[in-house]
């Protein structure tokens, strides 16, 4: 049987909303370390973007994140994919 059409336009003010699926952050804060690790990208990768000049760069490798204590001391070591955001 197929879902009925959604109704277009603003939804009414009392009508129940639906949940939103959560982010990959909160899933990650919910998550152990093992879980949250084997999810990442960890192949050889590559990428692009345009800077303020015009210029395309490209870069393609690995990149290495430490965790380290304040005496620099290296606490967690993870290699990812080049594409993969530091935050």
């Amino acid at each position: 049987m197929p879902e009925p059409a959604k109704k277009r336009g603003k939804p009414l003010e009392n009508s129940p909303k639906s949940p939103k699926e959560p982010t990959v952050i909160e899933k990650q804060t919910k998550q152990d370390a093992k879980t949250s690790l084997d999810a990442i990208n960890k192949e050889c990768a590559w990428g692009c973007k345009k800077n303020s000049e015009g210029n395309v760069p490209f870069w393609e490798g690995y990149k290495l994140h430490l965790d380290v204590s304040n005496t620099d001391f290296p606490l967690t070591v993870v290699v990812t994919g080049a594409n993969t955001t530091a935050g």
